[in-house]
């Protein structure tokens, strides 16, 4: 059910709103985070977290997602329709929503969901872009989308996903941003050391965020994909909090270890007792 306007996010108080939501979710149970610990792998000049999975209240909440993804894909259920209300953090737009992620391994990870149904393997709409620049102006953060399963997606129903910057045990930011930061600004551009088929763009949106973002956003993104020959939603990924990339997802094997869009940006979750390397 859709909020009075007048009940809708107030300016300056989603980072709050977040925390208190979060610190009632996990008192009633329905915050389930994944514990884990974290190994910093380099790459090139590039540094890549790699967070492991060990304790077993993890390994539980890591099985009882797979479940609820198993569930979603299925047909059988649908988390965002209706969420749950212990989950609701704040009304962003007549069209989303914002909620916790249930099963998070990054501390206040926000869903921004679509209120009517939608496909994961939609292509993002200027609507979207709005509720994810919302989130932009409130604190820093990188906001991504996985278009469907191949790209990491868990649930049909479509959302986003934001977390804050700068993303724990990140020594120096996310690896993309020193190859990134040598492109000249409002172009699409390639960087040879990103070993995925990619595009991106630099983007100078001001430090206020202007009304004219989330259209700026969205004709850039329709732009990359046209670039990376991506005609349709599947299986293109998209970060888009500082700059904007898009790459089309493939469906590669990674052993042990759980690839995602945020894996591309320095994150990645190994669910296994052995030291990594081993």
């Amino acid at each position: 059910m859709i909020q009075d306007q007048g009940n809708w996010l107030v300016s300056g108080t989603l980072r709050n709103l977040t925390s208190a939501a979060a610190q009632r979710a996990l008192a009633t149970g329905h915050l389930m985070p994944i514990e884990t610990s974290a190994v910093v792998m380099t790459e090139g000049a590039m540094n890549f977290v790699v967070r492991i999975l060990t304790r077993r209240t993890g390994v539980k909440h890591a099985r009882r997602k797979a479940h609820s993804t198993a569930q979603a894909s299925s047909g059988e259920r649908n988390p965002f329709l209706p969420y749950e209300p212990e989950r609701f953090v704040a009304d962003l737009s007549a069209s989303h929503v914002c909620l916790l992620n249930k099963f998070t391994v990054v501390d206040d990870h926000l869903i921004v969901v679509t209120r009517a149904f939608e496909e994961q393997t939609s292509l993002l709409t200027p609507a979207d872009f709005e509720a994810a620049v919302i989130c932009l102006r409130e604190f820093d953060g990188l906001g991504f989308y996985n278009a469907g399963t191949i790209a990491g997606a868990s649930q049909r129903h479509k959302h986003l996903q934001y977390v804050p910057l700068p993303l724990a045990y990140a020594p120096s930011g996310l690896p993309l941003e020193a190859p990134i930061a040598q492109a000249p600004r409002g172009c699409i551009a390639t960087a040879p050391e990103l070993w995925f088929h990619h595009r991106f763009v630099r983007l100078e949106l001001g430090a206020e965020v202007g009304p004219g973002a989330a259209l700026q956003l969205w004709s850039w993104y329709m732009a990359l994909l046209m670039a990376v020959g991506v005609s349709s939603g599947a299986g293109a990924s998209t970060d888009c909090a500082v700059q904007l990339v898009v790459h089309p997802a493939l469906d590669v094997g990674c052993a042990a270890a759980q690839r995602r869009c945020i894996g591309n940006f320095g994150q990645f979750a190994r669910f296994c007792r052995e030291p990594v390397g081993s």
